[in-house]
């Protein structure tokens, strides 16, 4: 599923490209012919650089505009990129709520210059910048109803997009990752998988399994951490009838029942260290023994182990036997959390809201951008099911961006509240001012203080002086 951008490139050649850096893109690079993107009827020629091998290039990413998500890219130089709703522009953006020049940005010296043309500002990471910036660091960039990423190397991106695969956003990032999942399933290489919790462990094992050279076998999954100490053998190479006590019947183990597919061990970590050494010989040998058991049965299986803890670089970890990982360490993936997959989070939003009708605004996208997401995917989209509901009137997921209190950022993880429960976040609890009620309210209001405080019904000194004691000031 391809998502179109209504903006595009201009067809001649931009001054930007002649700068420094983007000379040494263009030499690196070549240009290439594609079809229109399209967007409320109307089409625009995108032109699109073919990436190859050329050093990092600094750039800026819309990936989030006029209520839908995007993906298109273009490098920054120390020439100014012009973005706005002019023909004249780098970036040109069908955006209503921009200027024809709303901003410009640039690389100077190692830094983001932003420059800001428009009449309602440009804001860097939710920050106003009412004439010039300098950013060391910065990730985002909202002109209007416009967000755009701050990329410290566009060359991955160049002529890709964000795609589906059932309920899974994939892009650029993990199509990479993935790529390597498929080269090593094609060459019959057993593989570690390592990632945060949330980073799509499981996901990344069907891709394992459905690139393999011989298809067709199953994908039989198992939770390492569920598996007791006692019945560990039992479990993975089955048992004979009369093997123990209990054992009234013939059973196939795990690797058995996965013969010619694929066994996923999650949570491989979770393995006690004494126990890995039967692990081990079934990877080398390719064939096991029942328990009660004392023939050899051949198992044509592959394994994708997968774990959360800390993986280090070409060295064993302490909670797996150097051998064992060695056996693995041929295939070890890393599965980059959300944090670094910063394109598929507007995607991810929209399909989350698009299930009760809502729609995003470019001011929920932004928050959740600027977040971290410890959590990965489940944490993000908790949080904007818990924005949804707090923002029944739509006020948060229509055109309300992200509002700066202090020089801190209003919380992206709105208070949950259930649906039936009639309660009202922006009202005062028993005439009491709740913290959760004057976020939701500043929210609701741009951090209008008069606003909010005619919201909640108390007067705007009485709301600056909870504020202040919040820390919130």
């Amino acid at each position: 599923m391809l998502f179109h951008l209504p903006w595009s490139l201009p067809e001649r050649p931009c001054p930007v490209l002649r700068s420094g850096l983007q000379a040494c893109l263009e030499k690196h690079t070549v240009r290439t012919v594609t079809g229109r993107a399209s967007h409320d009827d109307t089409t625009a020629e995108v032109d699109r650089i073919e990436p190859s091998a050329h050093p990092p290039q600094p750039g800026v990413a819309v990936v989030f505009s006029v209520d839908r998500p995007a993906l298109r890219v273009l490098g920054v130089g120390e020439t100014p990129v012009r973005i706005g709703r002019g023909l004249d522009a780098h970036v040109v953006l069908d955006d209503a709520t921009t200027s024809r020049l709303h901003a410009e940005v640039s690389i100077q010296r190692g830094h983001w210059v932003i420059r800001n043309h428009g009449r309602h500002g440009t804001f860097v990471d939710g920050q106003k910048v009412d004439d010039l910036g300098t950013f060391a660091r910065a990730r985002t960039l909202r002109v209007g109803d416009t967000l755009l990423a701050l990329v410290s190397n566009v060359g991955p991106f160049v002529g890709r997009e964000v795609s589906l695969d059932g309920d899974m956003v994939i892009g650029p990032t993990m199509q990479r990752v993935h790529a390597e999942l498929v080269r090593a399933a094609t060459e019959g290489i057993d593989v570690l998988v390592s990632g945060e919790s949330g980073v799509g462990k499981e996901y990344a094992a069907r891709r394992y399994h459905e690139a393999r050279s011989t298809p067709g076998g199953p994908l039989v999954a198992v939770n390492c951490a569920t598996i007791s100490a006692a019945l560990f053998e039992a479990e993975l190479f089955g048992h004979a009838r009369g093997a123990f006590s209990g054992a009234e019947r013939d059973r196939v183990g795990l690797f058995e029942a996965a013969h010619g597919g694929t066994l996923f061990l999650d949570e491989i970590g979770e393995i006690p260290l004494e126990l890995q050494a039967k692990l081990l010989r079934v990877l080398q040998e390719r064939s096991f023994r029942r328990v009660g058991e004392s023939r050899e049965r051949p198992v044509d299986v592959r394994v994708v182990g997968a774990t959360n803890r800390p993986v280090p670089l070409g060295a064993a970890p302490p909670w797996l036997r150097p051998d064992l990982f060695y056996r693995l360490a041929g295939g070890v993936v890393r599965l980059p959390p959300l944090r670094d997959r910063w394109e598929e989070i507007p995607t991810m939003i929209q399909r989350e809201l698009a299930r009760t009708g809502q729609v995003p605004s470019v001011g929920l996208v932004e928050r959740c951008m600027l977040n971290d997401w410890p959590g990965n995917a489940r944490e993000l989209l908790a949080a904007v099911r818990h924005a949804a509901v707090a923002a029944r009137d739509h006020e948060l997921l229509h055109r309300k961006p992200a509002a700066a209190v202090g020089g801190q950022w209003l919380p992206y993880r709105m208070p949950e509240v259930a649906p039936d429960s009639g309660t009202d976040p922006t009202r005062v609890d028993g005439g009491r001012l709740t913290r959760e009620a004057v976020v939701v309210a500043l929210a609701n209001h741009g951090g209008n203080v008069s606003a909010a405080a005619e919201a909640l019904g108390v007067h705007r000194n009485t709301l600056h002086r909870h504020m202040k004691k919040w820390g919130m000031e």
